[in-house]
């Protein structure tokens, strides 16, 4: 896994910095009922990378530009 992360943070800037991707289009993929059955490990990491990572917003892309507060006051 720690290779799948340095590998992502290296090649981050090959993404588009934010999604461009219809709301609620992840549900639509999902399964009706959660598998009764356990998934292997590359199995899940596929499904990551060809459904989720794609349309992700990439916080830490070179180009991706917003303000996070650093505190709030209540």
């Amino acid at each position: 896994m720690i290779h799948y992360i340095a590998d992502y943070l290296i090649n981050i800037s090959e993404c588009h910095a934010a999604a461009e991707i219809d709301s609620g289009y992840l549900r639509l993929m999902l399964p009706r009922n959660a598998s009764e059955k356990s998934k292997l490990w590359d199995d899940i990491m596929k499904d990551v990378e060809q459904i989720i990572m794609p349309d992700i917003t990439h916080c830490q892309h070179p180009h991706f530009r917003t303000y996070f507060p650093l505190r709030s006051i209540i």
